[in-house]
């Protein structure tokens, strides 16, 4: 089974790695906050492989703090990504006091190999046999859970209330990032909260790269209207 999943993780790293070449041929300035954000994505996606696919729990710990200290940065540029996107007003202060508490968030969960205080690994095993780590919720996690469902939603406030402003023709650059966002969020929270053994929602994570690419960068709205 564990081949299947080293097929999938390195189907969405491929995935990934092509879109961030394809819309490096494309000139906006949109494209080296999409790139920034798609490179942490590769490197997430990287990480959690590692996490799921080694029988070490040394090495699934650092893999896991890897990827939870890159879900951080991967939200936080996609807010930067999104004031870009949405013609949004930077409030330089309050994105500076995010920044910080990213950061030091990031340092919290890669330390946890020398504190063990962020999350703990513990092995579960399959039906089928297989054997995966997964982690355990200590009070500073949670932390980060929230700091990063914070983010999120504060993420979909900017995409609506642009597509609430929108005219009708924009809106549809919106709603398929909203929709990935979403569904990747929902995806992983049945991983997390119903102790699901295998985190698949990185598949979304592909997704997501090629919707950010094209509805960023190369949909037009107005050349399928004018088509029509």
């Amino acid at each position: 089974m564990k081949e299947y999943f080293l097929l999938l993780f390195m189907g969405v790293t491929i995935v990934l790695i092509f879109c961030t070449l394809i819309i490096g041929r494309i000139h906006d300035p949109l494209v080296k906050y999409a790139q920034r954000l798609l490179n942490v994505a590769i490197l997430a996606v990287m990480a959690r492989a590692v996490a799921t696919m080694t029988a070490s729990e040394l090495t699934a710990s650092i893999a896991f703090s890897i990827f939870f200290a890159c879900i951080d940065w991967i939200l936080l540029l996609l807010i930067d990504f999104c004031f870009i996107y949405t013609n949004s007003k930077k409030e330089n202060l309050w994105y500076h006091i995010l920044s910080a508490f990213v950061a030091f968030d990031s340092v919290t969960m890669l330390s946890n190999n020398l504190t063990g205080r962020v999350f703990d690994c513990y092995p579960v095993i399959t039906a089928g046999g297989d054997f995966y780590y997964r982690t355990g919720q200590t009070p500073l996690f949670i932390l980060h859970l929230i700091l990063c469902y914070a983010m999120i939603v504060f993420i979909l406030y900017l995409l609506i209330k642009t597509t609430v402003k929108s005219a009708k023709v924009y809106k549809a650059k919106y709603y398929p990032i909203m929709l990935c966002l979403i569904v990747i969020v929902v995806w992983n929270g049945i991983y997390m909260f119903f102790e699901r053994k295998i985190d698949t929602s990185v598949i979304g994570y592909a997704v997501l790269g090629v919707v950010l690419s094209y509805f960023a960068l190369v949909y037009d709205p107005k050349d399928v209207t004018h088509n029509q």
